[in-house]
């Protein structure tokens, strides 16, 4: 344990200290996810498949962090890497044990304490996954799920496409007391990929579905940012905009065992943005975790109960990512990365073929797991 907790702390930033980004102490703040958005989807990000040009073009306005990673594979976990800045688990997931969630800090519990009014807006099940319990006990005071849409707006097999969500979702933006923390979570993007539109790309295989379902779920995205920019709320909000997780169908025929299908987008938008971060990009590998940390260093708030949340503002940081599959981790830094399998026991993916490399970066991976387990363990 010992040797484990010093190589964690050996991702630690030499210093502690932030570059301001908001142009308000208290801005409004949003959380987008979007459901499945794989970075290998979005020209901006990966150079190819152009699926995505509402938010292509949203990159010139936004902050945009182009070598993020998802923590696990599951929307569940995304929620909780997001909102708790707590790394995912293989095999299960901590948000189906209410008496281990209890423990984790929360964004919506820490935002609430500092004035804000909480919501979580969802066009599905808001009790899929647990995540209803999760929500209520970190301090989320509204939610709206597919039980607050009208009946002919449940057009999908989960409930309300993105479009009536955004709308929604501007709905309760205008009437909120500000400021306001929203969690607001797509699912056009979801199996089985249906759109309530004419078909972008032909077919009925899996990923020409997919591609629509994306492209379908950009146009409500832009569409959402449109209606925004009109609303006198915008001027004091930022956007985080970031995929619960990433997708491996073949968008650019990449294995399922490749480390790409965790990368994710993650940008942050809006009028409470400062002006000379518009159409910016930093490009140091970055983990969902870290959305909670870089939040809180924004607005002056103790990040220290978010032991697994880098502050992505801070130019001391180590950059990294630690991210899980079913039965495995996945590791990346700038100088190797590695997808380790734990029911054979080997890495089915590495970047350096160089034995002594990935012998170093695999014993860092297993303390940063060993250590998450601890803590999930609550030793």
């Amino acid at each position: 344990r010992q040797e484990a907790d010093s190589l964690f702390n050996s991702l630690k930033p030499s210093k502690d200290t932030t570059i301001s980004i908001f142009n308000v102490s208290k801005p409004n703040i949003v959380v987008i996810m979007l459901e499945s958005w794989t970075a290998s989807a979005i020209n901006s990000i990966s150079g190819i498949n152009n699926l995505t040009p509402g938010f292509d073009a949203l990159v010139n306005e936004g902050l945009l962090f182009d070598s993020t990673y998802s923590s696990g594979n599951r929307t569940e976990k995304g929620l909780v890497a997001i909102l708790s800045g707590f790394p995912a688990q293989p095999v299960t997931s901590i948000i189906t044990e209410p008496d281990k969630t209890a423990r984790l800090p929360a964004l919506s519990s820490d935002l609430k304490k500092a004035g804000y009014s909480t919501a979580f807006i969802y066009g599905g099940e808001s009790e899929f996954a647990n995540m209803k319990s999760y929500l209520l006990m970190k301090d989320i005071e509204t939610i709206l799920d597919k039980n607050n849409f009208k009946t002919d707006q449940l057009n999908s097999k989960w409930g309300a496409h993105d479009g009536f969500l955004f709308d929604k979702s501007i709905e309760w933006f205008s009437n909120a007391r500000q400021p306001f923390f929203a969690t607001v979570m797509t699912l056009s993007s979801h199996e089985p990929y249906e759109v309530p539109m004419e078909t972008k790309f032909k077919g009925n295989d899996e990923t020409s579905l997919f591609k629509n379902s994306l492209n379908y779920s950009d146009l409500c995205l832009a569409e959402f940012f449109r209606k925004a920019k009109q609303q006198p709320w915008y001027k004091n909000t930022v956007f985080v905009l970031v995929a619960d997780h990433g997708h491996e169908i073949g968008v650019n025929d990449i294995h399922f065992f490749d480390p790409v299908n965790f990368r994710i987008p993650l940008m942050i938008i809006g009028g409470a943005l400062k002006s000379e971060f518009a159409g910016k990009r930093i490009h140091k590998i970055a983990s969902q975790t870290d959305i909670a940390s870089t939040l809180l260093n924004q607005l002056g708030l103790s990040s220290a109960p978010y032991k697994f949340s880098q502050n992505l503002m801070n130019p001391y940081r180590v950059p990294y990512a630690h991210f899980q599959y079913s039965d495995g981790l996945g590791f990346t830094q700038a100088s190797n990365e590695l997808l380790f399998d734990n029911p054979s026991g080997g890495c089915f993916y590495r970047k350096k073929n160089v034995e002594a490399d990935s012998a170093a970066t695999l014993r860092l991976a297993r303390a940063y797991q060993q250590v998450i387990m601890q803590e999930y363990l609550g030793k």
